[in-house]
């Protein structure tokens, strides 16, 4: 059986023009920085049943890792129905919370357990 004519005809690539293309793929898709910027690292404290600080400032899409560390005693969980996310914190420990970069705007949060002294804001971007 006889190979295909193509097959006949077309030189094989050289192979500085092989690792030429491999090289130029690896630095076009390979080693890109990534779209997404780093997180923005807030921490909140929950202390005698109310947060410290009660206000925090994060950037306009970005994302935010979000420590609540909690001082009292007793377990608090920390909600927020703006941000979609809630955790049970136990007496004298902490949690990370992993939050999606956010459009500008004030979120609110609270203590469930404390919910009429354990209440704080977090103010994205400028606010509006």
């Amino acid at each position: 059986m006889r190979p295909h004519p193509a097959y006949l005809t077309e030189p094989d690539l050289p192979l500085s023009r092989t690792i030429a293309l491999a090289t130029g793929l690896t630095i076009t898709f390979g080693c890109r920085p990534p779209c997404v910027p780093p997180p923005t690292e807030l921490q909140v404290t929950l202390r005698r049943h109310r947060f410290e600080p009660a206000e925090l400032h994060a950037p306009a899409d970005t994302p935010i890792v979000l420590t609540v560390r909690n001082e009292d005693a007793t377990a608090a969980e920390f909600g927020s129905a703006a941000l979609k996310l809630g955790a049970v914190v136990a007496g004298q420990r902490q949690a990370v919370l992993r939050i999606p970069a956010q459009a500008s705007g004030c979120y609110s949060f609270v203590g469930d357990c404390e919910a009429d002294t354990a209440r704080g804001v977090l103010v994205v971007g400028n606010g509006i």
